[in-house]
């Protein structure tokens, strides 16, 4: 990672905005319909599931739901957070996670990484804040999941546009709102000023522009000149140029291949000034953790590149989730 330590580099400047470039085209938003890295970053930030699990200590805690319960070997039963909202006002209920486990376990409904929700079988609305997700048979790592990719849709809204429709104009209950889509070139996001007070913590940052600039040689450029903040998956060779200048900030997280954009996979990434992670990445390594192809494995990372270039004086994280 790699990030300018210039003043006009800050996060924490006068606009209160981190920009950031991504290398990959991001052509649909939509969590469920993409398997690219800079996707689940996105997912984490706009979106939450039922359950978190703290990067720190690797504790499983309540999101969306507040306490969850194993009915028998296949069957879970969660109570959900009361009073929380969409980004669109559009109030989270039971119907929400039954329209949203529904759809995503349905192979024919074209969920672009199956492994990730194909182990469940449907959900049930108990009561308006009561929910049992039955499994198609015993799976020990549903917890995880249901702390990783599986991210709870706005029944009524999705009902309604459908995945072309979320990718353009995402709504999730997260810390962070999407203001801007550009298909595969640009993306706003803003602080959710009435975020619910959850495992995450509170986003610390105003805004984060994303803009996609394939050439690094470009990244570089505007790292330089200050219009960048944080560009990732930088060259190796590049970014042991880069370390040995002061206003940089290189932090080399081959194994991590994703502490910065999903549930996590490895060690935290570590340095000076935290990261606030608004999409909460574990840190930890647990066994049949959910993955995302070529994202969060070793094997996915591309040889003789680093992951990313960050300022020091960045806050990504919330501050529960600092590390």
């Amino acid at each position: 990672m790699l990030a300018s330590t210039a003043d006009g580099a800050f996060a924490g400047k006068a606009d209160d905005t981190l920009h950031v470039a991504f290398t990959k085209e991001l052509e649909n938003v939509d969590s469920y319909f993409n398997s690219a890295r800079e996707g689940v970053v996105l997912m984490r930030a706009v979106w939450d599931g039922l359950i978190y699990r703290d990067p720190v200590t690797n504790e499983y805690k309540g999101n969306l739901a507040t306490s969850w319960t194993w009915v028998d070997d296949k069957t879970l039963e969660f109570k959900l957070r009361e009073g929380v909202t969409f980004h669109n006002g559009e109030p989270f209920n039971a119907d929400d996670v039954v329209y949203t486990v529904d759809f995503v376990s349905q192979e024919s409904n074209g969920v672009k990484t199956q492994r990730n929700v194909n182990w469940m079988k449907s959900a049930e609305k108990i009561d308006d804040y009561t929910v049992r997700i039955h499994l198609k048979d015993k799976f020990p790592a549903a917890i995880e999941f249901l702390a990783g990719p599986v991210a709870i849709y706005p029944n009524e809204y999705y009902a309604e546009v459908g995945p072309s429709g979320m990718g353009l104009k995402p709504v999730g209950t997260g810390p962070y709102k999407v203001t801007e889509v550009v298909p595969g070139q640009h993306f706003v996001l803003e602080k959710n000023e009435a975020y619910f007070d959850g495992p995450k913590g509170q986003p610390t940052i105003g805004k984060i522009d994303i803009r996609t600039i394939p050439d690094v040689n470009t990244q570089m450029a505007e790292l330089f000149s200050g219009s960048l903040d944080f560009i990732w998956q930088v060259p190796a060779d590049l970014a042991e140029r880069l370390a040995t200048m002061e206003q940089f900030t290189v932090a080399n997280e081959i194994h991590h291949a994703c502490r910065l954009s999903c549930n996590g996979c490895g060690r935290p990434l570590r340095r000076r000034q935290s990261l606030h992670q608004a999409e909460g990445a574990p840190g930890g390594e647990p066994r049949n953790r959910p993955r995302h192809p070529r994202e969060c494995s070793p094997q996915g990372q591309q040889p003789g590149h680093l992951d990313a270039v960050l300022p020091e004086p960045v806050r990504l994280r919330s501050g529960r989730d600092a590390v």
